[in-house]
């Protein structure tokens, strides 16, 4: 299990900088030898912006190891943003990373 708390300071290009407040949770059950379930909550919100959305994350998935020198992650992500007084869509996508190690 892997819990994270923290802070992030971003400045887009001709904006404003923006300072936001993070929480992740991650969870890893091993199903066989090279074979992980996982499963991850994640929340950020911008705590100094009145009326600022509130973004969460939950992902659902499998880290792989197939053979040696070999890693496969997939993970298939909802996030949901939270915002006072309007209804904004849900979002999803599937997400895959390769690892090769030389």
């Amino acid at each position: 299990m892997l819990i994270e708390v923290g802070g992030t300071q971003v400045k887009p290009v001709r904006q404003s900088q923006s300072q936001a407040i993070y929480a992740l949770l991650r969870g890893m059950l091993q199903m066989s030898r090279g074979y992980n379930l996982i499963s991850q909550l994640e929340m950020q919100r911008r705590p100094l912006v009145g009326g600022a959305p509130t973004d969460l994350k939950w992902g659902v998935g499998f880290f792989l190891f197939p053979m040696q020198r070999f890693e496969v992650q997939t993970q298939y992500v909802i996030t949901r943003t939270l915002v006072k007084g309007t209804a904004i869509d849900d979002a999803s996508a599937l997400l895959l990373q390769l690892h090769l190690s030389l």
